[in-house]
């Protein structure tokens, strides 16, 4: 290819088209995931259990979120929660969530430990000769 033929009018079209479809997908996917992923949860106690115990942190997320909204506005999900079980009388929904929650804030006191004081850098393995 010659100076000339980078210079064409085709070729500049060609790559304005790229441009503007790949601007296009890529605003289309940024708005998609923004929508799916401010929508609550409307899940039964059990499915909010599940997922906030998830590996996926956006659905644990959203499950964590929709128990908390839950629980502020139905009793009968307040009620399942602090029920006692029979035999025993421990209360084993509350002891799960409190378990999720637990380990959630001592992993953002782990992270925001280490990112305010990082560990030392590990000694370097002196050789003897």
């Amino acid at each position: 290819l010659g100076y000339a033929d980078l210079m064409s009018l085709n070729l500049l079209a060609t790559c304005v088209v790229i441009i503007a479809t790949i601007k296009g997908i890529s605003s289309c996917i940024g708005a998609c995931v923004s929508v799916n992923v401010s929508i609550p949860l409307h899940l039964e106690l059990h499915n909010n259990l599940e997922g906030a115990n998830s590996k996926n942190p956006v659905l644990e997320l959203l499950s964590l979120q929709d128990l908390s909204e839950q629980t502020c506005e139905r009793t009968d999900v307040r009620r399942e929660i602090y029920q006692l079980s029979l035999p025993g009388g421990h209360p084993h929904t509350w002891n799960s969530i409190l378990k999720t929650c637990d380990r959630n804030i001592s992993g953002m006191n782990k992270d925001l430990s280490n990112l305010l004081s990082p560990p030392p850098p590990p000694p370097k393995d002196e050789k003897k000769e």
